[in-house]
């Protein structure tokens, strides 16, 4: 019978972490578009600058094929990109913190620190932000990246989030 009880409050303090690195996840992902929100034109400004042919993101990077990709996709489009990612942190935020298509919102958390990891690929400083280039830093996005794995392979939406009652109404556990 203890067994059992221990075997409980593990899964209890389990689910308990799990929406913790949810909301966590959520309240960066709303910081991270509240200052994008605050001056779009800016935002736009410095990721076209960024992902120009001497931009911070394109001469160091490591990966040329990456580089050129930001360089002939991004630039030009810098303004669409830069709302693309605004709106999309937005959602992501919502989705993590109402815990509503947790593992949806986990999918496009980790391809976008992915995305951010491979444009960062030649930086690698020791605080969160590298103030030389002006760039999050990749280790801050692949614990980013991992955190939102994490929310992928588990069901962090189902304890105290939306998704449980998602999950209630239909057979498609594996979405919820």
């Amino acid at each position: 019978m203890a067994k059992a009880g221990n075997t409980d409050r593990h899964t209890q303090g389990s689910k308990a972490g799990m929406v913790l690195l949810r909301i966590a996840l959520g309240l960066f992902f709303a910081h991270s578009a509240a200052m994008k929100f605050r001056d779009p034109i800016a935002f736009s400004d410095d990721l076209r600058t960024a992902t120009t042919s001497g931009g911070t993101l394109v001469a160091g990077n490591a990966l040329p094929g990456f580089a050129a990709f930001l360089q002939q996709t991004i630039s030009p489009n810098a303004e669409a990109a830069a709302w693309v990612i605004m709106i999309a942190q937005a959602v992501i935020a919502a989705l993590f913190m109402l815990g509503l298509l947790t593992r949806l919102a986990a999918l496009i958390a980790s391809g976008s620190s992915l995305l951010v990891l491979l444009a960062t690929a030649a930086y690698v400083p020791a605080s969160l932000v590298a103030p030389h280039v002006g760039v999050p830093s990749p280790v801050l996005h692949a614990g980013i990246f991992l955190v939102a794995l994490a929310l992928l392979v588990s069901a962090a939406g189902r304890t105290f989030g939306l998704d449980y009652y998602l999950a209630r109404r239909t057979r498609l556990k594996l979405l919820w």
